[in-house]
């Protein structure tokens, strides 16, 4: 396959990839700073239930999905990013028939729970609102110093 080739389906997948971002603004001594909430996925597959090979067996896999929220606030002339970690995070288990099988992981989990995963987000931008808005205030009353 040449780079053409391979940039084009990059493309086709980013397309197919769930919304993974919440943007809000926040107005602070006369400037808009955009800020971006992240979800960050961590997925976790185990399989459980094997049995010897001549035996009938009920295996499944067991699969964790634990996403965290990161927040970037975005200066308004884009020359700076604050980046933080929620305290807030929301796992979802499934337990699925057969074994586990190598796959796009996160990929995967986060397409299956994208509306979920939005509401999450914007439930973290909802409540995280104050505390970005001290953390641009912070940064301005350290870089008066």
């Amino acid at each position: 396959m040449n780079w053409l080739g391979f940039l084009a389906m990059a493309a086709a997948l980013a397309d197919q990839t769930p919304a993974t971002t919440t943007r809000t603004h926040v107005d602070h001594r006369g400037e808009r700073y955009a800020v971006d909430y992240h979800a960050v996925p961590h997925v976790r597959h185990k399989t459980v239930g094997m049995a010897a090979p001549a035996r009938p067996s009920h295996e499944r896999c067991e699969e964790t999905l634990t996403v965290l929220a990161e927040r970037r606030i975005h200066a308004p002339n884009g020359a700076a990013t604050l980046r933080h970690r929620l305290p807030q995070t929301r796992t979802w288990r499934v337990s699925m028939p057969g074994p586990c099988r190598a796959t796009p992981a996160a990929d995967a989990a986060m397409a299956r729970r994208s509306a979920q995963v939005a509401q999450f987000l914007a439930q973290a931008a909802a409540q995280d609102q104050p505390a970005a808005l001290a953390a641009i205030e912070a940064a301005h009353a350290l870089a008066a110093r």
